[in-house]
């Protein structure tokens, strides 16, 4: 079995039984509240438009498989809109299915060895992995083959079916810690302590309506005991959690309300119950997956540069610790990814990479094992794909939620306001100057932080606010957040066409009142929510509905604002 497939003949399985779910459904001997948690379960869940699904793929680690690709483009083709996302979980997701679609999607893709088991319901989600596990020059060492154990671990383990609530796991191999681990139920930061390789384990982070950073269960756990851990944090929480109100009902609020001491001890007093890493109980990592150079075909005879070539490398490619190997960065705007976008992919990883790549926290993909000689190629390929945006990780490449795109929870339109800011800095230069560029936005469409607001250095959720007796779509500003485990703090509401703008205005200032060689980051945490504000004030009026009628109709929206099609939401990324 490929190390990436995590499909056997259960898995088909339990497609067969969800088949005569929702065939029963159909037939009226199933309600829709019976088949609910029975769909959720694998990741199909329902969205705010009547009898339209979202489908969520689980990719473990982010490693998706040239043929793994092929089959999410032929999802997007046959069973969906023609155009899938990736997710700040390292996930694809597939929008507007008809329910009679949802079990050939999952066939297709359990044909690839690509599962959407556990990728909803209270139990173990996708647990997600530094995507530059592997290939980065500061790394500890490449956390992969440890995430993939513990996925193995959780996949239809009895003892995490019916957690209080979801549980959310990510894995560090370097100290710029691109999974950010400290907004995690549970976070492994690789360490290697008298020549032995372990993890700092972190818990209880989380952001959502109450954010709250992850805090340390234990400084260091060798590795061949971090299987072992995590289980006992899932057994300790499926026992102490909150399942009656389920606002509180994360691990979070454990920590909370008991305080770290009295979880640590909970949790190492499990461990005393439990059976040794050495037994058949816990997966052992299989070091062996940890990847080599591809055998590289002739490289491609020397080309011109297609236009836009300096700045894409500039931005998006990234040497690896391996010499002459390089890691690109594949921009996707507003995390989307096309059918056809698939199939180019597939054979881009296939001529220029190891036959892989991985999908990032950020909403990205990132190919590895890319030679110099390469690039040039390369660049004209992902060209000709669609797929060269020079914007990755920067102001241009703002994460976002589907917001009410599909979302029943979602108050804002979350992709509509993200495709407005890039339009927004798409001029003037902001690309040019690296200081600025290599700020983060990220944007969720209501408090809920699917688009992880709290963790960027602009923040941005949806709300609506009333002017005059109606409803303006409005966003909560953030600044402040990101690296080294910091919320970022709220500032002002601004209404939401006149966003771009604000952002653009506040750029505009760092640019003029930086110190030299401060990026906006260090500028936004120095000025704090007190000199945002000030730079901002010609942002805060909410206009009336006489005064500028188009700011009560939302981006990407035709009719004006209200919150009628919104209810209660079944999925919470």
């Amino acid at each position: 079995m490929r190390p990436w497939n995590f499909v056997d003949d259960e898995t088909f399985q339990e497609i067969a039984t969800l088949r005569d779910d929702i065939e029963h459904f159909r037939q009226g001997l199933l309600t829709a509240e019976e088949l609910r948690p029975r769909r959720t379960l694998y990741g199909l869940y329902g969205q705010r438009h009547k009898d339209r699904y979202m489908l969520r793929v689980k990719v473990p680690q982010g490693v998706l498989e040239a043929e793994q690709l092929e089959a999410l483009g032929r999802v997007a083709a046959e069973h969906s809109r023609g155009f899938g996302y990736v997710t700040t979980r390292q996930d694809i997701q597939f929008h507007f299915m008809l329910l009679e679609h949802a079990v050939p999607a999952l066939e297709l893709l359990a044909s690839a060895g690509l599962t959407t088991r556990e990728a909803g319901g209270n139990i173990v989600r996708n647990v997600t992995c530094d995507p530059f596990a592997g290939v980065c020059r500061d790394e500890v060492f490449d956390v992969t083959a440890y995430s993939h154990a513990v996925s193995r671990h959780f996949l239809r383990n009895p003892n995490a079916q019916s957690l209080p609530r979801k549980i959310k796991i990510a894995f560090s191999g370097c100290p710029h810690d691109h999974a950010l681990t400290w907004i995690h139920d549970i976070g492994a930061q690789a360490m290697v302590r008298g020549g032995r390789r372990g993890f700092r384990v972190v818990v209880g982070g989380g952001l959502g309506t109450v954010p709250h950073l992850a805090e340390t269960l234990e400084e260091f756990v060798p590795d061949d005991e971090l299987v072992r851990t995590c289980d006992a944090i899932v057994r300790v929480f499926d026992r102490v959690g909150d399942r009656k109100k389920r606002v509180r009902s994360r691990l979070k609020f454990v920590l909370m309300s008991r305080g770290i001491e009295e979880f640590r001890g909970l949790v190492r007093r499990e461990l005393t119950s439990m059976p040794p890493a050495a037994s058949d109980a816990y997966a052992t990592p299989d070091l062996t997956i940890e990847e080599a150079p591809p055998a590289y075909a002739v490289a491609a005879a020397a080309e011109r540069p297609a236009d836009g070539f300096e700045l894409w490398r500039a931005v998006n490619v990234v040497a690896q610790k391996q010499p002459a190997c390089y890691a690109v960065q594949v921009a996707l705007a507003a995390g989307a990814v096309t059918a056809e976008q698939f199939a180019t992919l597939a054979r881009i990883v296939r001529r220029f990479s190891n036959g892989s790549l991985r999908t990032t926290i950020e909403q990205n993909l990132l190919l590895r094992w890319v030679r110099e000689a390469d690039l040039v190629a390369l660049h004209r390929a992902l060209t000709d794909g669609g797929l060269a945006l020079p914007t990755a990780e920067t102001l241009l490449d703002p994460v976002a939620c589907p917001g009410t795109e599909t979302c029943m929870s979602a108050i804002t339109s979350g992709k509509g306001l993200a495709r407005a800011i890039v339009a927004e800095f798409s001029q003037d230069g902001y690309l040019a100057d690296p200081l600025a560029r290599a700020a983060r936005i990220k944007v969720s469409g209501c408090p809920n932080s699917c688009g992880q607001h709290y963790a960027g250095d602009i923040g941005l959720y949806g709300s609506a606010m009333h002017v005059d007796g109606r409803l303006i779509p409005a966003y909560q500003l953030l600044v402040g957040g990101g690296d080294g485990g910091r919320l970022a703090e709220p500032v002002m509401r601004i209404a939401a066409k006149r966003v771009p703008q604000a952002l653009r205005a506040l750029v505009d200032h760092y640019r003029l009142t930086r110190t030299p060689g401060e990026p906006l980051r260090d500028y936004l945490r120095r000025a704090g929510p007190d000199g945002v504000r000030d730079a901002l004030a010609q942002y805060a009026h909410l206009p009336s509905l006489v005064e500028d009628p188009t700011a009560y109709v939302d981006w990407e929206m035709d009719k004006l604002f209200s919150l009628d099609e919104r209810g209660e939401g079944e999925c919470s990324v």
